[in-house]
């Protein structure tokens, strides 16, 4: 597998290093576990339950990123980081503990998005319309290809990061619908992974609490005035990406 990452392009708060080829993964009969809206309002988050086979491809991709980070960093980035640092802050594309990964969900404005019920195109809304029906979605097979957008290379942690770019749904009326057991279960693995999110949500905002404070506290204690000018330039540019 010829894998090579172009260098990184620099965002509004990260890098991300595209595939210098583009790279498609397809996935049969996939149990979407759950799916929300993402917080920039671009799209949705889906939550994708995936088998040791797929787990093994994601893991190879991952690994071959890794490699490509550390080869090329002293390169792309002046940040002095070695391997070991490298290698801590790469946080892997799936859960291996609950065995799904999280795939980007673009907007029915995205063109590279398509979706077919039973091999006729329909919309993004139709799509999430099915899913919320949980009895109704049972009946149906979902065939899901993935495609990766890009490694993401954030302040203290390196992701991989997919996207879906296409959908095909088949109805099957031969599947059973879920006794009442297997609903609940369904919906409690849904709390479990609601209640995940948000606490990690509470630690990203408890981290920029701590750092907001230490850099507040870090310009009332600076006597030079040309150091504590710029600390006052930082602390303003926090607070604008927060306010």
């Amino acid at each position: 597998m010829n894998i090579v990452f172009e260098k990184p392009i620099f965002k509004k708060k990260y890098y991300v290093s595209h595939l210098k080829d583009s790279m498609f993964y397809d996935m049969t009969d996939v149990t979407i576990k759950n799916i929300t809206r993402l917080g920039s309002d671009n799209g949705h988050s889906v939550n994708i339950s995936i088998n040791s086979d797929q787990m093994t491809f994601f893991t190879n991709i991952d690994n071959i990123s890794i490699n490509a980070l550390k080869a090329n960093n002293a390169i792309w980035f002046n940040n002095g980081l070695g391997e070991e640092e490298l290698i801590s802050m790469f946080q892997q594309s799936y859960c291996e503990q609950n065995e799904c990964i999280n795939a980007i969900l673009p907007d029915d404005t995205d063109s590279k998005l398509r979706i077919y019920l039973n091999n006729k195109k329909c919309t993004l809304q139709d799509f999430l319309s099915l899913l919320r029906d949980v009895k109704v979605s049972k009946h149906h097979i979902f065939n899901i290809q993935l495609q990766h957008i890009g490694m993401y290379i954030y302040t203290r942690q390196t992701i991989n990061k997919w996207a879906i770019r296409k959908i095909n749904i088949y109805t099957d009326n031969d599947i059973d619908i879920d006794a009442r057991e297997d609903i609940e279960e369904f919906w409690k693995m849904n709390i479990t992974e609601c209640d995940n999110v948000l606490k990690s949500r509470i630690k990203l905002i408890e981290n920029k609490r701590f750092e907001l404070q230490n850099a507040y506290q870090s310009i009332i204690q600076e006597r030079s005035p040309k150091l504590w000018e710029k600390k006052v330039q930082d602390l303003s540019k926090l607070v604008k990406n927060i306010l």
